[in-house]
């Protein structure tokens, strides 16, 4: 009904699952950008039906409740899993242009969301930018002894980017 964002080991073959994500700290920054961006659901209580197509949701930004209809969940949803996908372009084209015609109809408090969230995405492109800026290869070796064996690891990272990774 209004499915949440959360890291998982155990993936069922219904999930929708984004990654892999090379640091643990870039997938948390990532789903609390997607839950404070798109005020999706967070924790486990379930939504309270208050209207026949209107629920009171759990969220992750102050008054921490928000009213919302399935239609308007679903389309904060898609966004976010642009976002988690990695179309960031097309999602701020979007939200851009979504501001700029609310600021038309004078309905200032959206115009405010849209810009909040463009810049809330903008802020975190330029902190991966910074982090996988790298103009080398790396290779990184991992070798764990393991009764009378080694295994070894290894993780090609193509300019900042994990694109392989072996093990023997």
């Amino acid at each position: 009904l209004f499915p949440r964002l959360e890291t998982a080991r155990d993936v069922k073959l219904t999930d929708v699952v984004f990654g892999p994500y090379t640091a643990a700290a870039a997938r948390k920054n990532l789903i609390r950008l997607a839950n404070h961006a798109f005020l999706l659901r967070t924790g486990k209580t379930k939504p309270v039906k208050i209207a026949p197509d209107a629920y009171v949701i759990r969220c992750a930004v102050p008054p921490w409740r928000r009213t919302v209809t399935r239609a308007e969940y679903e389309h904060d949803l898609v966004r976010a899993q642009r976002l988690l996908k990695g179309d960031t372009d097309g999602l701020l084209e979007q939200l851009t242009v979504e501001m700029k015609d609310y600021a038309m109809q004078q309905s200032f408090e959206l115009a405010k969301l849209r810009r909040d969230q463009i810049k809330a995405i903008k802020h975190a492109q330029e902190e991966q930018k910074v982090e996988l800026r790298r103009r080398y290869d790396q290779h990184v070796i991992v070798a764990v002894p393991v009764a009378d064996t080694v295994v070894v690891h290894v993780s090609a990272i193509r300019k900042g980017v994990l694109v392989i990774v072996t093990g023997k």
